[in-house]
């Protein structure tokens, strides 16, 4: 750290003295220390005998000293007991953005920002007001302008730029959105594979915090019944998990709106034309399905089973005629499945044989592993005319539906079901008439009739359970259905991308409880939308270094939840002292690994601004 040299000074009586000695630093002052005797000149020059000979002694204990490594990057502070700490002279630093950095870098966005910053005349860096966003709401997501006040005093590298410089450079930022992403589209880190050729849709929304409507803030459906204006957001992810394009759209509107102009940009943009669009039922439109059935584009979407028509369900869901294709012959339907399941639960309930309970606990989950598929040509839904091939003759969707069941998924629905009736018998107790519900609301489990004692209907109220809607929901349990255009494709292929759907749900938890996804804090539209870009680059970001941990060969990083990844990035901070910096983590095995990993060494008990700055720039 800092060099070692030969120090000499004469003693009380005259007397020159050798020393291999440091420099030590306390604060901007500077003094030298001695760590090692060398002896006393006289004495010396009785064994070296001339002088030259004593400079060749000095000279070689100096190159010894610094070959061995034994001094090597040695720093001595000094501290006083008896003295407080000067106000500012010790800070903490977050430095968990070094990993965004590392593949900001990679991926070469500084390269485009660059490029879109050289068709303006300002001064401020986009590159750096990018990089702040980004970072600083990895570590520490809140609004702009906090974020702004709490980067210039924890952030490492110094915001050379206004907050009202963050404003400008959204804005450019959000008018070169397209720009962007199709850069990030070809740019991607070392490591990473992205699957574009299965994507999946879907939309959510948040409040603003104000009474006023316009532009994109509009009343609508809000996910928790909110009462403000709302801004809808919609999400592409890819078959990776890894978003890739989004649109942001007024509070009112529906989803289903948005996605074929998005589809549309995406083919137009990265010229990517062969994929599968996965969405749930809300974006099963007949506009979407024929759409997607055009030229490379497939689809697979959810046809909600407990909202078919009984000829529906008798056709597909309870057709006794069509076999079923399973993944273990000892179970060939739905009903051998349930009644070996119910025999085993009765065993179990009387069984006192040890061994007996574990073969029968082996045979349950044997059990929850099978999976029943089966497939139907659908010519149902007719097109609308703008994909006829005659406009004035009737042509239909042609489809497949693929009905599965799982007792694993049958159990999940009991279970969620019994919960929601245990509420709905603590509603009957209480007064209150039924209103509009949800699908997950235990009101709708609530029947209410007006009878007398003689069974004339009267104005008294009776509120009991619909035991006729349980008994209809539970012949359904582990029934579900998708819509394909998917002919040739494997029923377990079909099946597995749209479990995946998970994904997306998942993703969009991560941007509201992890990346300050809301509330919303500005009120134009344009900035509205830049605000979604920085959480939809964060997440971009950080969904890498999720992938590139659980890839990774250390084991201790895979499968870190996000909480788990979130305090893990978020941990990494730097104490500064006497303008030197100093580890403020425990750098347990995790916090190793991820810096093998990202080849990042920020845990050396001491280091300078300089060594960090070049920790900073260094490759993945």
């Amino acid at each position: 750290m800092n060099g070692l040299k030969i120090n000499s000074y004469k003693d009380k009586n005259g007397e020159t003295r050798y020393y291999l000695a440091t420099t030590i630093r306390d604060g901007n002052k500077s003094s030298t220390k001695n760590i090692k005797s060398l002896g006393k000149k006289s004495e010396l020059l009785k064994k070296y005998l001339t002088e030259e000979g004593l400079k060749e002694y000095l000279d070689k204990e100096l190159n010894d000293a610094l070959n061995s490594g034994e001094y090597d990057g040695k720093v001595t502070l000094t501290f006083n007991s008896n003295k407080h700490i000067k106000e500012g002279s010790v800070k903490l630093y977050d430095v968990g953005d070094i990993f965004v950095n590392r593949l900001f870098n990679e991926t070469k966005l500084g390269e485009c920002l660059d490029k879109i910053q050289e068709k303006y005349k300002f001064e401020y860096s986009l590159r750096d007001i990018v990089l702040f966003l980004l970072s600083q709401r990895l570590v520490d997501p809140c609004s702009k302008r906090k974020m702004y006040l709490i980067a210039q005093k924890k952030r490492f590298h110094e915001t050379d730029f206004s907050l009202e410089d963050v404003y400008r450079g959204m804005d450019v930022l959000i008018l070169h959105k397209n720009e962007i992403l199709k850069w990030l589209y070809k740019h991607i880190p070392h490591g990473v594979d992205r699957n574009y050729t299965v994507l999946y849709f879907d939309g959510t929304n948040t409040y603003m915090e104000t009474e006023i409507e316009e532009g994109l803030k509009a009343r609508g459906k809000g996910k928790r019944n909110e009462v403000e204006p709302l801004v809808s957001f919609g999400l592409i992810l890819d078959g990776s998990g890894l978003p890739l394009s989004f649109v942001t759209f007024k509070g009112s509107d529906s989803e289903c709106k948005e996605l074929i102009p998005l589809e549309k940009m995406i083919e137009s943009d990265f010229r990517h034309t062969n994929f599968v669009m996965i969405t749930d039922s809300a974006l099963s439109s007949k506009e979407i399905r024929c759409f997607n059935s055009l030229g490379k584009r497939d689809y697979i979407t959810v046809v909600p089973v407990r909202k078919m028509s009984e000829l529906k369900l008798k056709s597909y869901i309870f057709d006794k005629t069509k076999e079923w294709n399973t993944n273990n012959p000892k179970y060939k339907t739905p009903e051998s499945i349930w009644k070996k399941y119910n025999e085993l639960i009765e065993e179990q309930k009387n069984c006192k044989d040890v061994n007996r309970l574990k073969v029968i606990e082996e045979e349950i989950s044997e059990l929850s592993k099978v999976f029943l598929t089966r497939r139907y040509p659908v010519l149902l839904d007719k097109k609308p005319k703008e994909y006829r091939t005659n406009p004035n003759k009737n042509e239909f969707i042609d489809e497949d539906y693929l009905i599965s069941f799982s007792l694993n998924y049958a159990l999940r629905d009991r279970k969620q079901r019994n919960r929601l009736i245990e509420k709905a018998n603590e509603l009957i107790e209480k007064e209150g008439s039924k209103k509009k519900y949800k699908s997950g609301d235990p009101r709708q489990y609530v029947k209410e009739t007006y009878i007398t004692d003689e069974g004339v209907v009267a104005k008294e109220k009776v509120k009991a359970l619909d035991e006729s809607l349980i008994a209809k929901q539970a012949s359904l349990d582990g029934y579900y259905a998708v819509s394909t255009s998917l002919k040739k494709e494997k029923d377990e292929t079909v099946i597995h991308w749209m479990k995946q759907r998970w994904m997306i749900e998942d993703t969009f938890l991560l941007m509201k409880q992890f990346l300050g996804f809301r509330p919303i804090n500005h009120s134009k539209d344009n900035r509205i939308d830049a605000h979604f870009f920085s959480v939809f680059l964060t997440t971009l970001y950080y969904r890498y270094i999720k992938l590139i941990c659980d890839k990774s060969e250390y084991k201790d990083l895979h499968d870190l939840s996000d909480e788990e990844l979130f305090e893990l990035l978020r941990g990494f901070k730097l104490e500064s002292r006497q303008s030197f910096y100093m580890p403020a983590f425990e750098n347990n095995k995790k916090e190793q690994d991820i810096q093998k990993l990202f080849n990042v060494d920020i845990s050396r008990e001491i280091m300078n601004r300089a060594y960090i700055n070049k920790e900073f720039k260094k490759k993945f």
